[in-house]
C-alpha cells in the first residue's frame, strides 16, 4: 500500500513560510513596510494631481474604476515583499496617512479609512492561501481582492445614487483596474528590488533545505 503522507523533505519549506508569515516581524520588515507606505504616499499625492485628467475620459459612466490601481499598489507590493502577515495594511495605510499630510482633493478621514479598507482586501488574496504561496497568480489575486474592496467601499461612499447595475460595472472595472495594475507593478517592483540587492536575505529561505 502506497502511502499518501508528505516527506519530511517536501513538507518542511511550506510549513516553514506558513509560519514566518505569522512570526514575529523584524526590523528590516518594519522599515521596508515603513519605506514602501511613504514613498507610495508621495506617489498617491502626485497621482491624486495627474487622476482628474483621466476622469474625464470616464465622465458619466461607472468605468473610472479602471485608473484606481496605482492607490492600491503598497497594500499588494508590502506582503509580496516582506512575507508577513499585515504588512499590506499598515503599508497601505501609512501611504494614505502620507497622501493626507501632502494635501489630497478629499477629507483626511475618508482616505484613512480608504486606506485601511484597501490594504485589507489586498491582504485577503494572500490570506486565502494562507500566506504559504508567492507566485505571480496570487499576486494578481492580491490585486483583484483589493480592487473589490476599493469599489465595494467606492458604491456605498461616493456612489450611492448609481444604479444597481452600474455599481457593479464599477466594481468589476476596479477590479480589472487594480488585478493588472498591481500585479503587473508589484511583480516588476518586486523584481528589481531583488536585482538591486536592496532586499536583505530571507530568514524562511535559508531554512529551506537544497
Amino acid at each position: 500500500m502506497t502511502s499518501t503522507k508528505p516527506t519530511r523533505a517536501s513538507s518542511t519549506p511550506t510549513k516553514a513560510r506558513a509560519s514566518t508569515a505569522f512570526s514575529r516581524w523584524r526590523t528590516s520588515d518594519i522599515l521596508i513596510t515603513a519605506v514602501i507606505g511613504v514613498v507610495f504616499g508621495v506617489v498617491f499625492w502626485g497621482w491624486n494631481t495627474i487622476s482628474p485628467a483621466f476622469d474625464k475620459l470616464f465622465a458619466g459612466s461607472p468605468w473610472g474604476g479602471l485608473i484606481v490601481g496605482v492607490w492600491l499598489l503598497p497594500g499588494v507590493l508590502a506582503p509580496l515583499v516582506t512575507k508577513r502577515a499585515g504588512s499590506g495594511i499598515l503599508a497601505e495605510s501609512l501611504a494614505a496617512l502620507v497622501s493626507v499630510l501632502f494635501g489630497a482633493p478629499w477629507s483626511g478621514g475618508s482616505i484613512l479609512l480608504y486606506g485601511v479598507i484597501q490594504g485589507i482586501g489586498a491582504e485577503v488574496g494572500y490570506a486565502v492561501v494562507l500566506y504559504r504561496i508567492w507566485k505571480p497568480l496570487v499576486v494578481f489575486l492580491s490585486g483583484a481582492t483589493a480592487g473589490i474592496a476599493s469599489g465595494l467601499l467606492d458604491v456605498t461612499t461616493y456612489y450611492p445614487e448609481f444604479a444597481t447595475g452600474w455599481k457593479v460595472v464599477h466594481v468589476v472595472a476596479t477590479t480589472i483596474g487594480a488585478l493588472v495594475v498591481c500585479g503587473l507593478a508589484s511583480l516588476a517592483l518586486h523584481k528589481a528590488l531583488q536585482a538591486s540587492g536592496a532586499l536583505p536575505a530571507r530568514r524562511e529561505q535559508r531554512r529551506i533545505p537544497a
